[in-house]
């Protein structure tokens, strides 16, 4: 079961970022939670909620058609049944 969802946590992550590659929203924010509360960079460092999670990414976009490349270096997962954790080496920069 444990080798199960790891399998299921990896492949959703894995689908996130390539989602983020190709630019497609609807993928990037469909396995978020509506009441999501997120910290990250660059400001606002702090977000909460689906729609602030969607709006963030207009920015990112904006400078990703200058070339960008937004990959996982490493991934690890570790899964049981009722928790996961997942720690990740992501490169996010111009190419």
């Amino acid at each position: 079961m444990e080798r199960d969802a790891e399998a299921y946590i990896r492949a959703l992550i894995e689908r996130w970022a390539n989602a983020v590659q190709q630019q497609d929203l609807e993928t990037i924010v469909a396995d978020h939670a509506t009441d999501l509360l997120m910290f990250d960079v660059p400001p606002p460092n702090e977000l909460s909620g689906i729609e602030a999670y969607r709006d963030s990414w207009g920015p990112f976009f904006e400078h990703f058609k200058q070339g960008g490349v937004f990959a996982i270096e490493w991934l690890d997962v570790t899964a049981g049944d009722r928790v996961a954790f997942a720690t990740a080496l992501l490169r996010c920069g111009t190419r």
